[in-house]
């Protein structure tokens, strides 16, 4: 768990609990195996990385500040701060199976990094899916429409 300052906290394997403190920047990176990733009781700024082990499962949650969530090659489930500044998702490659919720349309941002692109979208069920060049299947809860741009070889989801 963070203190009151800057925290950074790695994963060392399976099950671990890493608690961003009160502190104003916290950086959780996951080990592999089951890990969760808590931002909620910061309104300080998180950056929340899964593992980029294809046999990571990741859960994080965000808190009030600016979150910055990573995926990685695993399952991750990422839930927004709902009163969040801001919830940024990125996908930098590497496949997985990731489910966004708590994603605010017009304010929060899935960023696709440079050499990631959309290869397929729908709406199921009130939910987008998205499927992007390398295999990586990614779910947006609760969200039916995105608006899409491309600036300097990234596109941005909001």
């Amino acid at each position: 768990m963070g203190g009151t300052g800057d925290a950074t906290l790695f994963g060392a394997g399976n099950g671990d609990l890493l608690v961003a403190g009160s502190g104003p920047v916290n950086i959780l990176d996951a080990g592999v195996g089951n890990e969760t990733l808590d931002g909620g009781t910061t309104s300080g700024n998180v950056t929340m990385t899964a593992s980029a082990n294809s046999n990571t499962n990741a859960l994080m949650l965000g808190g009030n500040g600016t979150n910055d969530f990573i995926g990685g090659s695993g399952a991750t489930s990422m839930v927004g701060g709902a009163n969040a500044t801001l919830n940024v998702f990125t996908f930098t490659g590497g496949g997985g199976s990731d489910v966004i919720s708590n994603f605010r349309a017009g304010t929060d941002q899935l960023q696709l990094n440079s050499g990631q692109n959309l290869a397929a979208s729908s709406v199921t069920g009130g939910n987008y899916s998205l499927t992007l060049n390398d295999g990586t299947q990614i779910t947006m809860l609760g969200i039916t429409s995105v608006t899409t741009t491309t600036n300097g070889g990234v596109t941005s989801i909001t």
